[in-house]
Formats: C-alpha cells, sequence, structure tokens
C-alpha cells in the first residue's frame, strides 16, 4: 500500500468515526442555543443568508432556480426563454444572499464562488460543511449531496438552528430517518424536501377531482418513468480534472465503505448502492410524492418490488429496470411503479375509480368508465362519450389554465416535475416555487408542504421497496414499532 493510499485511508477512518459518531449521537456540533434570528416570524424584509452543501448540477439548478445563476449561463440564456418556449426565466427572489458552500469537489466549489461573486453575494468557500454550519450569518442550508450524506448533514444543520431544504431521497436508510426527524422537530427547524411535483398546477386539479368523488372508489394506481438516455440513466460526464488532488475523496466517503478512489462513484453516485438510493429513491419517490399528495396515501402496509441490470452493464450495482407493489389494504388500495432506463415512453400516472380513470400521462384526462353507475344516464343519452374525456385541463402561454372537453385538446406541456403554469397562464420552474414556498415558511415559521413527516413517509417507503428487492421477500411496515419486519 502507497504512502498516499495508507494517507487516503487514514483521512477516511477519521471522518468515518466522526460521521458515526454524529448519527449515533444525534449531532457532531453542539447546539447554537444563543441562535435565535429565525426562531419566531421576522418580516419580509429580513434577509436570508444561504448556504449550500453538494453544489454540484443539480445543486447549482437550485441556486439559479432563487435567482443565483453562473455567469456562462446567463451569457447562454440571453435570448429570452420565454419568447423561445413560453417558459419563464428564473425569478430572482428578494432579500436573499448567498454566504457559504461547500463541496468535495475544487471545480463545484470554484464555479459556486463565481455564482455568488456575480451576484454580489460575500460567499465563503468550505470543504468541512460543519465549518459552514458553525457560520452565524447562514440562516438556511440547501443540501444537495449524495443521498449518504442527506441524513448526516440535515442533523447536523438542525442542531446548529439551521433551516434545511434537502433533495431526495431524504435518508439513506431507516435508522437515519427517525433520527433526522428527531433532530428537526426538538431544534423546531422548517424543512422542504426537494420534491417539487406538488407544486404543479396538474397535481392540484388532480387532488379536487378525487376529493370531489369524480373517479368513485379507486382501487388501482399505476405509476411509471422511463427513460432512454446515458443522461437519464446517471451516465454523467466525469470533469477531465477529476483526482485525488482536486477530490477530497476521504470526506467524500464519510460513512459509506471504504474504496480505492474511482471518478465514477462521486460524479455518478446514482449507479451505486453506497451512495445513492436507486430507482426507489431516486425517480420512484416524485411519482409516490404526487400520489400521496393526492391521496395522502402515508406508508404502505407492504411492498414488493423486483428488477436488474439489464441494459447498462456499466459496473453499475443498482437495477435499471424496476417494479413495485405497494398494498394499502386499510385503503382497499394497491399502488405500483414501473421504471425502464432503456426506453422514452412518457411517464405518467393512472388513477383507476369505480366511475373513472383519471390519466396523467402528459397532461390531465379523465375518461368515464363505460360500466359506471354515477354517470350510467349520462353515457346512455350520449351526453359522454367513452373515447372522449368528460374532463381534461388544457394551459397555454398566456392563456389561463381552463377545464375543457374536447378530445382533440391536451395539455400541452409534458414536463409536470420541471415547469407549471400561473392561474395567469404564466409558465414557471416549479423547483423555484418549492423554494420560494420554504423561504416563506423560514419567514413564518409555518410548516412546508414537504416538511419532514412527509419526508419520513417518503423515505421509508422508498427503502422498503429497496430492502424488499435486496432481501427478495415482502417487507411489511409496523407503524406500532416503526420499523419493517
Amino acid at each position: 500500500m502507497s504512502l498516499k493510499t495508507t494517507h487516503s485511508r487514514r483521512i477516511f477512518l477519521k471522518n468515518t468515526a466522526k460521521g458515526t459518531a454524529g448519527l449515533v449521537l444525534g449531532s457532531s456540533i453542539s447546539t447554537f442555543a444563543a441562535r435565535k434570528k429565525f426562531s419566531r416570524k421576522n418580516s419580509p424584509n429580513d434577509t436570508i443568508g444561504i448556504g449550500i452543501i453538494g453544489p454540484g448540477g443539480r445543486g447549482r439548478g437550485l441556486l439559479a432556480s432563487i435567482g443565483f445563476v453562473h455567469p456562462d449561463a446567463k451569457k447562454r440564456r440571453s435570448r429570452s426563454v420565454e419568447t423561445r418556449s413560453g417558459v419563464s426565466e428564473e425569478f430572482e427572489l428578494p432579500n436573499l444572499e448567498l454566504r457559504g458552500a461547500c463541496d468535495v469537489y475544487e471545480g463545484n466549489l470554484n464555479k459556486t464562488m463565481e455564482i455568488a461573486k456575480a451576484s454580489g453575494s460575500r460567499a465563503t468557500a468550505y470543504k468541512d460543511y460543519r465549518k459552514l454550519l458553525e457560520n452565524k450569518d447562514i440562516d438556511v442550508v440547501i443540501i444537495a449531496t449524495p443521498d449518504h450524506w442527506h441524513a448526516p448533514v440535515t442533523i447536523d444543520a438542525a442542531n446548529a438552528g439551521k433551516d434545511i431544504y434537502v433533495e431526495k431521497c431524504m435518508t439513506h436508510n431507516i435508522p437515519e430517518t427517525k433520527n433526522l426527524v428527531k433532530a428537526v422537530k426538538v431544534n423546531k427547524r422548517i424543512l422542504q424536501l426537494g420534491h417539487q411535483g406538488r407544486q404543479s398546477e396538474i397535481y392540484k386539479r388532480a387532488k379536487e377531482l378525487v376529493e370531489q368523488g369524480t373517479l368513485g372508489n379507486i382501487t388501482l394506481v399505476q405509476t411509471f418513468t422511463n427513460r432512454n438516455t446515458p443522461n437519464g440513466a446517471w451516465v454523467y460526464n466525469i470533469p477531465d480534472d477529476a483526482s485525488t488532488k482536486t477530490v477530497d475523496w476521504g470526506r467524500y466517503l464519510g460513512n459509506a465503505p471504504w474504496r480505492e478512489f474511482d471518478p465514477r462513484r462521486v460524479f455518478r453516485w446514482r449507479l451505486f448502492w453506497d451512495y445513492g438510493t436507486g430507482l426507489a429513491g431516486d425517480l420512484m419517490t416524485h411519482e409516490w410524492d404526487g400520489v400521496d399528495h393526492i391521496l395522502n396515501v402515508g406508508i404502505p402496509h407492504s411492498v414488493v418490488s423486483s428488477g436488474g441490470i439489464y441494459y447498462y452493464k456499466d459496473g453499475r450495482d443498482v437495477p435499471d429496470v424496476w417494479q413495485v407493489t405497494m398494498e394499502y389494504p386499510e385503503r382497499d388500495l394497491t399502488v405500483t411503479y414501473n421504471a425502464t432506463l432503456a426506453n422514452s415512453h412518457r411517464r405518467g400516472q393512472l388513477y383507476m375509480g369505480s366511475d373513472a380513470t383519471m390519466n396523467m400521462t402528459g397532461g390531465l384526462n379523465v375518461y368515464v368508465d363505460k360500466n359506471s353507475k354515477r354517470y350510467a344516464d349520462k353515457i346512455r343519452n350520449g351526453e359522454l362519450k367513452l373515447l372522449n374525456p368528460m374532463l381534461a385541463f388544457q394551459a397555454e402561454s398566456g392563456r389561463k389554465i381552463e377545464e375543457i372537453t374536447s378530445a382533440t385538446e391536451k395539455w400541452t406541456i409534458d414536463k409536470g416535475l420541471l415547469y407549471t403554469f400561473t392561474s395567469e397562464g404564466r409558465m414557471v420552474n416549479t423547483t423555484m416555487l418549492h423554494l420560494k414556498e420554504f423561504l416563506d415558511c423560514v419567514r413564518s415559521r409555518a410548516k412546508t408542504s414537504c416538511n419532514e413527516d412527509v419526508g419520513f413517509n417518503e423515505a421509508i417507503t422508498a427503502h422498503m421497496a429497496t430492502q424488499s428487492y435486496l432481501q427478495g421477500r415482502k417487507i411489511t411496515w409496523n407503524p406500532k414499532r416503526k420499523d419493517i419486519v
């Protein structure tokens, strides 16, 4: 073993010991008892100091959605996005300042410092996120690290008195899910989980239809996500300068098993269970969050999942094909999820009721069931056509969202997780809306829509699916013990 390897392993073991203590004890940083700045309602004019931990591609995208854009990106978008495609640019929300950034890769850190400079912010660069958390000028942290760091950083941030926006999946395993929720509640922190899809107008309309009983008794919901590009399968570009000189490998690994440096494990971390949560945590959770938002399903009674690595023979250990069945017997409901990373069929959701089916594949269309008792008379007299949607919703840039009944008119946008329409017909970034809600709650101290309780249900559901696949058996949730059996 070389001196460099020995040194790196020593750093890894040192960081692992610290990280483990942080998980077991709930924090590796003592609570800032004197910190009260955002512990009560504050004026909307108060400036919120932002720190970002993990400003890679997604992290910088989060910053861009609230106005912190890299100068190069601004040049590329010099022509109006709204003119080209009806999509409004990211909004620059008032009274925000980027005050700190932390990353183990120098390239990400340097780019974020350039973003801060361009925005007029005086930000400090950190290699150790705990040092960032000690900065009392930082009020909130945005966490966009690999999944295995979500819980340790969130727990330490809560104990440091910070409010938290954390990307999904909220945690990497079940035990740390419980510790995270406890830390957030004990410290009375505001947390928003990164499921921006619930900001979409289409989900709001779908929820209204279900609550009105339009579909009848819903017994089956089918959801699916499909992709067919290397980027969609997490085969991201690896920077030319990626090495142990530019990446703090030991710090990156944290509590993950020791391995020799491999740039794929840093820049394509979603391919590996050591750092990610696979299709369950990365993509299924988006669809589950939509179903939960509409039906309020919570944690399933049991989960069975299967799949495999059928297309990308590139050394990954997470499946690229995935199928999950979630049972809710107390609701007389089954929810399924299917995904392949080798096909481009549109993502979507089907809500199958006794009177109608709601199809949210690329839009929102409700079709009457030919054997519906509720709509039998309207079907008989020709008022409702079986091949035409009985209800649909359309929105176009510059027009208000309106209810329509023509089968020839469809929802005009197939990117519900990325954009939505305002009631005035303006198309906006759902991530911006999700972060705006979070920042509004930081000021008001109100609960967010995707808070730690929602995050607990999301994480547990994802981990049940993962464990079913890894253990090859049905996984059942015991709500009293709050554990799987």
